[in-house]
């Protein structure tokens, strides 16, 4: 049985110089942070350069990608990169992978018609390359005799899932899971799910590792920090995700209707139209208390970290990240 601990880790948008992305990474792990996870886009800062740097700077906070879309980067070539940035920081690495975002099929005209394959084949391969070699042949992704020349371990593979095959799936194939909804109702169907994929090839559903990604505004006025919370959910809440799951997240079907109608027509402005409801399901907007409080039941429902995504500049940030750390401290501790 794995040690159940509770980590709270920081997402880092690569946005801004590595130089100053450093800063705010050295800041989180001084603050009781013990993750830190990057998007890879290429729109954005190259990830794993970015990992690297920040290895150099830090000292035990582990490097995660979330998450590393498997089109754009072979599975093999995500196991080696992955596996340089672990060497780097001495054992420090996390994988977290996915299908890939809107610009495979928008901007790349590439698009999986089974992601389930698509996830499942790199899984295989990275394991394979990270165990010693890989002999795979797979619909979407091959391997064949693909080795390190250099020793490697089996780093955690994560994926990044919403709906119940994906999630089923992470209990059969991955270590853990980054989903995104924290209602008590999604928080047990991803258990429930899980559990199918894993009893599937005999794992224990408690070894999977269950790790919402949430955004979180701070502000001793609540209204406030909805109001404020609100534009930066958009594709969360108003994303391209399957309507089957809205009784999952006890959401409004109509509500839900409204905001992906104005998403998917590109409305710039679409806060009216996040409920209060939505703020709850895919983030966390209040005072400390309730950040702190929170923050515990998702601890308490079986959750084995939280990654939490802040808003503003560079310097803002840092400056969030200072004030959360005695609530970093308590529910961690």
């Amino acid at each position: 049985m794995k040690n159940k601990s509770f980590d709270i880790g920081l997402m880092i948008w690569i946005d801004q110089p590595v130089t100053a992305l450093t800063e705010m990474a050295v800041e989180a792990e001084k603050s009781g942070f013990k993750e830190l996870w990057f998007p890879d886009h290429y729109f954005l800062r190259d990830v794993y350069v970015t990992m690297a740097s920040i290895a150099l700077q830090t000292k035990n906070v582990r490097l995660g990608t979330a998450v590393a879309a498997v089109q754009a980067r072979h599975p093999a070539m995500i196991a080696s990169s992955a596996m340089t940035v672990d060497e780097l920081s001495n054992g420090r690495s996390i994988i977290g992978i996915g299908p890939g975002g809107f610009e495979f099929s928008a901007q790349f005209g590439m698009q999986a018609s089974s992601p389930i394959t698509l996830l499942k084949d790199s899984v295989s391969i990275i394991r394979g390359v990270l165990a010693g070699g890989s002999d795979f042949q797979g619909k979407y992704f091959s391997a064949n005799g693909s080795k390190l020349t250099y020793s490697s371990r089996n780093i955690p593979v994560h994926l990044s899932a919403r709906g119940p095959k994906m999630t089923e799936l992470a209990g059969e194939i991955a270590d853990g899971v980054l989903i995104h909804g924290i209602n008590k109702e999604y928080i047990s169907f991803v258990k429930d799910q899980i559990q199918v994929g894993a009893s599937r090839v005999g794992r224990s559903a408690d070894d999977i590792e269950i790790g919402p990604i949430i955004d979180v505004e701070v502000n001793e006025d609540e209204a406030l920090a909805f109001k404020q919370i609100k534009p930066r959910l958009r594709i969360m809440a108003g994303g391209t995700w399957s309507d089957s799951m809205i009784p999952v997240y006890n959401l409004d079907p109509q509500a839900v209707k409204k905001l992906k109608t104005a998403v998917s027509a590109g409305v710039p402005d679409v806060s009216d139209l996040i409920t209060d409801e939505m703020v709850n399901v895919f983030s966390i907007a209040g005072s400390r208390e309730k950040v702190k409080n929170e923050l515990i039941r998702l601890r308490e429902s079986g959750v084995r970290r939280v990654v939490l995504n802040l808003s503003g500049t560079t310097q803002e940030k840092i400056n969030h990240i200072k004030n959360l750390k005695p609530i970093v401290e308590e529910v961690c501790s």
